[in-house]
């Protein structure tokens, strides 16, 4: 029993352990150490030499050399010199060295073979094909001998194996290689000028001097034009020499001739009609004063009544006399129809038309009636250069109306706010681009706003400028001056949910990059004079804000920095986010932020300085318990680094329907445990593991019930992405049964090895004793035989005759 316990324990002696692959392991000692007092016959592994050894019952022998000890002794065969250190004899056979076996230097002779695969040679390399290997180029590359070099590429795609044969000779200077379309036999052709033979086509007569003889396959006329001004003009059936006459011009909507079919009346004029592309003849209406330069007006087209120095055109265009004060409008007090003219020439300089004034509020009011939408009360300015009788176009930078607002400071009226509208380009016809200006006093300056910056600019182009005068943007706001504290530049504020959107709608067709976007731009320096930002400057920050009873104060931060040194497009950022703790009231300028995004994408939850794509400073979990998974079939992680294993759930209290193990040994031994490679991704080491597909068969056939062999138990299985898995904990168990059963199996081959101990032992006993008795029967057998040898002896000297001594 004492020997059984010594084999379960792996202390006997007298077994040798099998190996868990295969073959049997026996101890293992170093060098230095060595077996203490082994037995004749005792055999081990040392580990320093890589040897086997034995104990002969005097001395220590090496059994044999193991993998990586080095031969002893004198080398032969291709070999000279001792081991473990021999060197190359002289190789006289042939083929005894592959040209594999040859990794540096050269073989000695007229041909050198070097490490990469060239051939170096005095004499003639003869070989029935010689191949370019090269997988991209594959190019034959010819040296000559001062090292200059030409290739020969064939093309990337070649149709069959087409064979060329070159001709005997160089050829003559200019003639070119061709070849006969059939053989490839390549020939020396002399090209020849100009083309020969006659021409086709438009083109007529013989080369190399055709003539063109038509166009289009239209013929054109052999005559040759005459006059000045003649064109080649279609007739209907050939190009001829001749004029565009009028009724040529025809109209590109109907085809007929664009121009009327009689001459215009001396009241007419031509008009062009857009829609049919042709021209008509209309009387011309009215024409403005403006229109009339010189000569005089007929007086059937002048208002009713005598028109002369004592009378005045009345709105109703009739002619009465004048009143006494030609100065002052008639009817004062009363009501006035018609059109009130007011003009006056002379010098450029202000003329003031019209002035008002009155105690209390005086207003101009301005009444309509109109049953249309766009009839409304109207103030209409216009501006000209020249004069009223010779008006000339205004130019850019113009101002086309004014509007002064003006208050009385104690001694005089001073400019308090200025409204203007100015030529915003160059004006052309039916173009006149304009931009409004508004102009306000500061506080404590009494300039006159005549050529001051206006505060605000509404552009040609729609774009409104505020505190610039070109804005780049619809809206655009700019402040200079000395750099400080923030500026407001813009603020909302409302009660209830006041919120600020973006909308956009891309129209243009040509990608879905067009969309709303909010862009902000950093620099040192001036905006006129902008200067390189340097790193951990804050280039943008988003305060969020809460009021507190008696302020607002901070809640929460987003800001970007500079990170790092920026240059020539390079601008290198991260972005940060603040968040305010709970009892705390400071600000959250340069506090350091619960997450990070680094300039190389690197992202920081509680880590200012993430090393890898997503670094933690805490504990991560799921939102809920038992529900979600680390990646999917189609994206794994390659490797997990954890300090411990996992900690996988096993409390009692969360399980049920609980069974003994039905996977034991015969599910263990139906495993096969292998080595392999992964096909794809960046980990090229050899792994160790199981192959689900075989796992998942060894399950199904140690079950003893119908088994789904797509359920995920040990073998997993992901039907969106085809991919089987295996919960490598989940053979724990089943490893745990293995053992158990295999323990019950030891325990009884160890009874049986027991029992059988015993009986040998008894046998053994029971040999002895018969061997003792045989030993003592055949002493006495021994003892009988010479007693009667003496008795024959004694008989046969009495009787020698006797039959006994015959």
């Amino acid at each position: 029993m004492t020997e059984f316990n010594a084999l379960i324990g792996g202390t006997s002696s007298k077994y040798v352990p099998a190996a868990t692959a295969a073959g049997a392991t026996v101890p293992s000692y170093t060098t230095a150490s060595p077996p203490a007092s082994p037995a004749a016959g005792s055999f081990w592994f040392d580990s320093t030499s890589l040897q086997l050894k034995y104990y002969d019952g005097s001395a220590i022998q090496t059994l044999g050399n193991a993998a990586g000890a080095s031969p002893t002794g004198a080398a032969g065969g291709d070999l000279s010199g001792t081991y473990p250190n021999p060197t190359l004899a002289t190789i006289t056979t042939a083929g005894k060295v592959s040209g594999s076996a040859i990794t540096s230097g050269t073989i000695a002779g007229s041909t050198a073979v070097n490490t990469s695969g060239n051939i170096t040679t005095t004499g003639t390399v003869t070989a029935q094909n010689l191949s370019a290997t090269s997988t991209s180029t594959r190019t034959l590359t010819l040296t000559n001998a001062g090292a200059q070099s030409m290739s020969i590429q064939p093309a990337a795609t070649i149709t069959g194996s087409p064979t060329f044969t070159w001709p005997g000779g160089i050829g003559s200077a200019n003639q070119v290689l061709t070849t006969d379309g059939t053989t490839g036999a390549l020939s020396w052709t002399t090209m020849t000028g100009a083309p020969t033979g006659g021409a086709g086509g438009d083109l007529g007569g013989t080369y190399p001097n055709p003539s063109v003889d038509k166009i289009k396959g239209t013929a054109v006329s052999s005559t040759n034009p005459t006059t000045s001004g003649q064109v080649l003009r279609f007739n209907g059936t050939a190009w001829v020499p001749n004029f565009v006459a009028m009724t040529d011009i025809r109209s590109t909507v109907t085809g007929s001739t664009a121009f009327a079919s009689s001459g215009c009346a001396a009241n007419e004029t031509l008009s062009w009609n857009s829609v049919g592309d042709i021209l008509t003849c209309q009387s011309i209406g009215s024409l403005p004063a403006s229109a009339i330069s010189s000569g005089t007006v007929a007086a059937a087209r002048l208002g009713s009544g005598t028109a002369d120095n004592t009378t005045y055109l009345r709105g109703d265009n009739t002619w009465v006399t004048a009143p006494a004060d030609a100065t002052k409008l008639p009817l004062a007090g009363g009501t006035m129809t018609g059109t009130l003219i007011i003009t006056k020439t002379g010098s450029d300089s202000i003329n003031p038309l019209l002035t008002t004034s009155g105690d209390g509020e005086p207003a101009l009011d301005i009444n309509s009636s109109s049953a249309f939408d766009y009839f409304n009360p109207i103030i209409s300015t216009s501006r000209s250069r020249g004069s009223q009788s010779a008006k000339t176009v205004v130019g850019n930078g113009d101002t086309l109306f004014e509007l002064w607002i003006g208050g009385y400071d104690g001694s005089t009226t001073r400019s308090a706010a200025r409204m203007a509208a100015v030529v915003d380009g160059t004006p052309g016809n039916n173009d006149m681009p304009t931009r409004l200006e508004f102009f306000t006093q500061a506080d404590g300056s009494g300039s006159n706003l005549e050529g001051v910056t206006p505060e605000m600019v509404i552009k040609n182009t729609g774009n409104v400028g505020i505190g610039l005068t070109s804005p780049t943007s619809l809206l655009h706001l700019q402040k200079t001056g000395t750099a400080g504290s923030s500026t407001s530049m813009f603020n909302i504020e409302s009660e209830g949910e006041p919120f600020f959107v973006i909308r956009s709608a891309d129209n243009s067709g040509l990608s879905n990059y067009l969309n709303p976007l909010m862009a902000t731009y950093k620099s040192r320096g001036t905006l006129a004079s902008p200067a390189v930002v340097q790193s951990g400057d804050t280039a943008f920050e988003m305060y969020m804000h809460g009021y507190d009873g008696s302020a607002d104060k901070h809640l929460a931060l987003i800001s970007a920095y500079v990170d790092g040194t920026p240059s020539a497009n390079d601008m290198p950022g991260r972005i940060e986010f603040h968040t305010q703790p709970d009892g705390s009231g400071v600000t959250l300028e340069g506090t350091t932020p619960e997450l990070v995004i680094k300039n190389n994408g690197n992202v920081g939850i509680g880590v200012t300085n993430p090393g890898t794509k997503l670094q933690v400073d805490g504990v991560i979990s799921p939102s809920a318990d038992n529900t979600y998974t680390l990646g999917d079939a189609t994206h794994r992680f390659s490797d997990v680094y954890s300090m411990n294993a996992a900690n996988n759930t096993s409390d009692i209290r969360e399980k049920k329907k609980i069974q003994e193990s039905d996977l034991g040994l015969s599910f263990i031994t139906k495993l096969r445990p292998v080595s392999y490679y992964w096909k794809s991704g960046k980990d090229k080491t050899q792994h160790y593991w199981l192959i689900a597909q075989e796992t998942e068969q060894a399950v199904v056939s140690s079950k003893d019930k119908a088994f789904d062999s797509k359920k995920p138990v040990i073998v997993t299985y992901d039907e969106d992405s085809d991919r089987y898995g295996i919960r490598y904990t989940e053979l724990i168990a089943p490893v745990i049964k293995a053992i158990q059963e295999l323990y019950v199996k030891i325990m009884d081959h160890g009874r049986e090895i027991a029992l059988t101990q015993t009986k040998t032992d008894n046998l053994e006993t029971r040999n002895f004793r018969l061997e003792k008795e045989n030993t003592e029967l055949k002493i006495g057998i021994e003892k009988v035989e010479q007693e009667n040898v003496a008795i024959k002896s004694y008989l046969c000297s009495k009787d020698p005759g006797a039959a006994i001594c015959k």
